[in-house]
């Protein structure tokens, strides 16, 4: 009786699992699948940030470099103005420059 249940069940198991191997197959392809989209997600986001960084970046020293020009016409203007040395303007542009970069 015992010999007979264990192969009745013996029979049960393997029976069950040759009919699950195909929902193991689908439920592994679908696994693999979401994880490599998961993957490709995350590349493409991460992507776009370091362009959005860059981007922002070069914004911000495009208008760094402009104020600095904006100040280097403005002390120009009043070099000619107060008939200043040239020396005394190219140190005030410097000083300009180093504090616009500071604050980058």
């Amino acid at each position: 009786m015992v010999n007979g249940l264990s192969v009745c069940l013996e029979g049960v198991v393997v029976r069950g699992w040759k009919g699950l191997e195909g929902v193991v197959v689908v439920v592994g392809v679908v696994v693999v699948g979401v994880v490599v989209v998961a993957f490709v997600v995350v590349v493409v986001v991460l992507i776009c940030v370091v362009v959005v960084v860059v981007f922002v970046a070069a914004a911000v020293v495009v208008a760094a470099v402009a104020a600095v020009a904006a100040v280097a016409a403005v002390a120009a203007a009043a070099a000619a103005a107060v008939d200043v040395d040239v020396v005394d303007v190219v140190a005030v542009v410097i000083v300009v420059v180093v504090s616009e970069l500071a604050v980058i």
